[in-house]
């Protein structure tokens, strides 16, 4: 696309591009056999885990690449919720994570999620500590979702188990034209429907808390 269109700026949403330093070499490489190191912007996606098998060498690499945003998943900073949703992660693997890439001169935004079963607003606030102090570290995004239990899972189970019918639990709201409404209809889950031990409205309270907490102190000017 480069070369035949003009692109100069790429977005990867796998998060298994950098998932190790072999696959991290050949992208390094094919970007120089083919003119493109440090002529293209680009940004990705990438697991903690993955980012802690790279050194520091072949991050500064990625970087001079023309990589410029790393996004990762956080997800919680309650050890109980990483572990229910099978996250091998811990905070001090999520820390030194995010101090890589910044060191190596790249900005980091992290994904985090409310609404876990059974999730405390206790929990929540561990979520909050944490995103803090990642800002402390040199993360200045974030993106915080409320989680939404899709039919299949294991979590939309469970809620039917508990008495909810299915047409009571989402509702569908028309952004008009938007980027939004280009996607297609808003999927919300109910506010009534509870996934955590707070109501949908309570945790979409607490979400709006920290995304305006981080950005006060942390966002990008």
């Amino acid at each position: 696309m480069a070369h035949n269109k003009g692109a100069s700026r790429y977005n990867f949403l796998d998060d298994q591009f950098l998932v190790s330093p072999g696959r991290v070499q050949e992208f390094t490489i094919s970007l120089k056999r083919s003119k493109l190191f440090g002529n293209i912007k680009w940004k990705g996606t990438a697991r903690t885990d993955g980012i802690l098998k790279i050194d520091d060498a072949l991050l500064y690499e990625l970087r001079n690449s023309g990589g410029n945003l790393i996004s990762i998943g956080i997800e919680s900073g309650s050890q109980r919720v990483l572990q229910m949703v099978r996250k091998r992660t811990t905070n001090d693997m999520v820390k030194l994570a995010v101090s890589n890439l910044v060191k190596s001169g790249f900005m980091v935004k992290g994904f985090i999620m409310l609404g876990f079963p059974d999730e405390t607003y206790e929990e929540m606030m561990e979520t909050r500590n944490l995103v803090m102090q990642l800002g402390e570290i040199g993360m200045t995004r974030i993106n915080v979702s409320v989680l939404r239990p899709y039919p299949g899972t294991e979590i939309y189970r469970r809620l039917l188990d508990t008495g909810y019918a299915p047409e009571d639990m989402f509702y569908y709201v028309d952004n008009g034209v938007s980027e939004a409404h280009a996607r297609g209809f808003c999927h919300r889950l109910n506010d009534k429907v509870r996934t955590s031990r707070l109501s949908g409205g309570e945790v979409r309270e607490v979400a709006r808390q920290i995304i305006d907490d981080f950005n006060d102190r942390f966002g990008e000017k």
